[in-house]
């Protein structure tokens, strides 16, 4: 079996410019792990938001995407009673909620 690639670490942000715009790693300007997006040249206001919107979208769901899976699998431990989870109901709720939050932009 192949092994997958791994993806450039969290956290990510966006930037915009009157053309297009780039999400990358906060940690690295490099163009091997900047993904660029352009606009079309008939684009109007609306979409031109929008396309914005979408970039800042997709780079919270990126860096909150491990905080997510974190807590489904903290809360899913505890309610099936799993031996092996050292966390209580207080700092599972604990750990959804900050997750929940940082998804939230909170």
């Amino acid at each position: 079996m192949k092994k997958q690639t791994q993806h450039t670490p969290t956290p990510w942000q966006v930037s915009h410019g009157a053309t297009g715009g780039n999400i990358y790693p906060v940690n690295s300007h490099s163009h091997r792990t900047r993904i660029d997006y352009d606009f079309p040249s008939a684009i109007t206001t609306e979409d031109y938001k929008q396309c914005q919107n979408n970039a800042e979208f997709i780079v919270k769901a990126v860096n909150c995407f491990d905080d997510l899976v974190e807590a489904c699998k903290v809360a899913l431990d505890y309610m099936l009673d799993e031996k092996s989870s050292d966390v209580t109901g207080a700092q599972a709720l604990l750990i959804i909620k900050q997750a929940l939050a940082r998804a939230e932009g909170k």
